[in-house]
This record gives C-alpha cells, sequence and structure tokens, in this order.
C-alpha cells in the first residue's frame, strides 16, 4: 500500500514539474508584458525568496498521499509541526519510510543497488531542484556509479534537510 501511495505521491510531482512553464505563460501573459510589469516581479521574487511555491507543492503532494479526511485541520498541523521543529534538521513532510520506499521503487530487480543518478531524479520528483551542476559536483555520492538502500536513504536525507532549512530562513 504505501508503494502505490508513494507512485501516486511521484506521479503529482511529476504532474507539477510539467506544469512549470515560464512564469509570464503561467500567468496568461506575453513575455512583453511580463517583461514591463514590475509589481508582479516583485511579487515573484518575494514567492521565490520565501520557496512559497515549494512548501505549496510540498504541502499538497502530501495532502494527496495521506488523503486526510479534514484537509484543513492536516495543513494546519503540518505548517505546526514545521514552525516547532525549525530549529531541529528535517525532511519537511517526508518520513524515512518514504525514502525507503523511494528506494524500493527504483530497485524494482531488488539486486541490492540502483544507479547513483537516482539520487537526482529522486531529488527533482521530492522538488528539491534547486542544485546547480557546480553544487551537484561537490556531493559526495556524485562520483559513485550505484548506492545501496542505506546510502540512497542518507545522501536523500541530508539534501531534503538542507533544502528544508532553507525554507525555514
Amino acid at each position: 500500500l504505501k508503494l502505490k501511495a508513494l507512485s501516486v505521491y511521484l506521479a503529482v510531482f511529476g504532474f507539477l514539474s510539467e506544469m512549470a512553464a515560464p512564469i509570464h505563460e503561467a500567468l496568461g501573459l506575453s513575455e512583453d508584458a511580463w517583461e514591463h510589469s514590475k509589481g508582479l516581479k516583485q511579487a515573484h521574487s518575494y514567492l521565490e525568496e520565501h520557496q512559497l511555491p515549494q512548501l505549496l507543492n510540498s504541502l499538497m503532494a502530501r495532502a494527496v498521499l495521506e488523503r486526510p479526511p479534514d484537509l484543513r485541520q492536516f495543513l494546519i498541523h503540518a505548517l505546526q509541526d514545521l514552525k516547532a521543529n525549525r530549529s531541529a534538521p528535517s525532511m519537511g513532510l517526508f518520513t524515512e519510510e518514504d525514502l525507503e520506499t523511494m528506494y524500493d521503487m527504483w530497485d524494482e530487480q531488488k539486486v541490492g543497488t540502483i544507479p547513483a543518478d537516482k539520487i537526482v531524479e529522486s531529488l527533482k520528483a521530492l522538488d528539491v531542484s534547486d542544485l546547480s551542476e557546480e553544487e551537484l559536483a561537490k556531493r559526495p555520492w556524485h562520483k559513485l556509479k550505484s548506492v545501496d538502500k542505506a546510502s540512497f536513504v542518507k545522501y536523500v536525507r541530508l539534501e531534503l534537510q538542507r533544502s528544508s532549512a532553507s525554507m525555514m530562513k
């Protein structure tokens, strides 16, 4: 059941990633209108600076995964938990079990290792896509050919914690 739920979750994130059109198109504006709208650019900068789209995408995907009966209470508690645990290392709304399940989805043949590039694919699916090629090259897993489950979970957890920490600033 958990594997199927995570499949739905990843599908939602895939859908959200595909929706990432240029901002002027997403707003239904011509590129020229966007270029000449100082107020819209300031609003967009504010949203990006505070990582609001990533937070909302994460909350929405988690709600789809958990399907709480009272969505408002779920969102209130999720935000309260994020605020209360602001100073502690956090993976946001993800759990170790979520990461283990993701690994299991990649390791379909149950060989015990997966290609290391699945770490990047997973981070993109989890909306931790703000890593430049230069930053990726500095990661300890960058030059590995494959990873086992414990390494996969460790590396993805560290990236989620880094991303969550920057979101909570």
